[in-house]
């Protein structure tokens, strides 16, 4: 965070959230590394569409950096379209708070009267859409402030105007509750679930709002623009893909957890003299080697039919297994 801050100083925000999406990829892997959360070769194709999307919006808005002194930053902040679109975005951060808000009062009241809600897909949906809005303000924002600070830290002083204080109030505001809302979006949600998602529409906004305040759109020729509004759609595509991939891994465990008890009921008629031992070796082998490999299966795309990885051989024999 540190060297994007100082990055945003010298380049386009743009490219600094297009360099930023690599962590796309590598959150993919270290979710299946250190969260154990499955994957199908389905992430991984939403992976590259999504980043090819993103690359392609980013060159579809190339232009010049523009560097602005304090008076020119000032006046920026003062343009019409500059106003609406903080106004706009302002608004529907303050309309999903407002439904987060509200859910929160309904399953306090709930828990009161003795009833246990989860927080639905829908609102950790809005805590991903409304942390990736945040953190288009602290792009933007952030980016004005680190304009300022490297000029004036060279020897040119560039804090003499009493608006700055209000950018890096919203920039020192905006960071941290950024962090908060990232946290608990990923708390809710399914990692492969909020970092696609997130990056998209923070990529988006990070693009927009600099297209508007910077007046990165302003050559922009047919190229630019097809290009731009190619990109877009492709990043949609990868959002899409992401939850088709999410859809599809529920209903492969809802199946196999289904498959598991049939399973287990028909050992234990199998196997009464050793009940308690056979269920617990028989759960043991499904969720450590079957279970794995059937995913492991499903993300290299392929499927056989017969047995699948290694077999069970303790006290209970395993039947014929799910065939993706």
């Amino acid at each position: 965070n540190a060297m994007d801050f100082v990055a945003l100083g010298i380049t386009k925000q743009s490219v600094v959230t297009l360099v930023g999406s690599w962590t796309l990829a590598i959150n993919t892997l270290l979710a299946r590394c250190l969260l154990g959360e499955r994957t199908i070769y389905l992430d991984y194709v939403a992976v590259v569409v999504i980043f090819g999307g993103i690359a392609m919006t980013v060159f579809g808005s190339n232009s010049c950096v523009k560097d602005l002194t304090i008076k020119e930053l000032v006046d920026q902040y003062r343009k019409g379209d500059v106003v609406v679109m903080l106004l706009v975005l302002a608004s529907i951060i303050g309309f999903c708070f407002f439904i987060i808000i509200m859910d929160k009062i309904k399953r306090v009241r709930a828990k009161r009267r003795g009833i246990e809600l989860e927080i639905s897909r829908n609102i950790g949906t809005v805590y991903c859409l409304v942390g990736s809005f945040v953190a288009t303000y602290t792009v933007l924002f952030g980016k004005a402030f680190s304009g300022l600070l490297i000029p004036t830290l060279l020897g040119d002083n560039q804090f003499t105007e009493p608006f700055v204080v209000l950018v890096v109030m919203v920039f020192l505001i905006s960071l941290p509750l950024q962090l908060v809302l990232i946290n608990v979006s990923l708390s809710v949600n399914d990692a492969l679930f909020h970092i696609p998602n997130f990056y998209v529409f923070w990529n988006l906004g990070s693009i927009i709002s600099g297209a508007i305040f910077y007046d990165e759109v302003a050559n922009y020729g047919p190229r630019e623009w097809s290009m731009f509004i190619i990109g877009v759609a492709v990043l949609m595509f990868g959002v899409l893909l992401t939850n088709v991939s999410i859809g599809i891994k529920r209903d492969i465990e809802e199946k196999m957890e289904a498959q598991r008890q049939q399973e287990a009921a028909q050992a234990t008629q199998d196997h009464p003299e050793d009940t308690a031992q056979a269920a617990v070796d028989y759960d043991h082998w499904y969720n450590e080697v079957h279970l794995a490999d059937v995913f492991r299966r499903s993300a290299s795309g392929g499927s056989r039919s017969g047995n699948h990885g290694e077999q069970y051989h303790p006290s209970v024999p395993v039947p014929q297994v799910f065939v993706l």
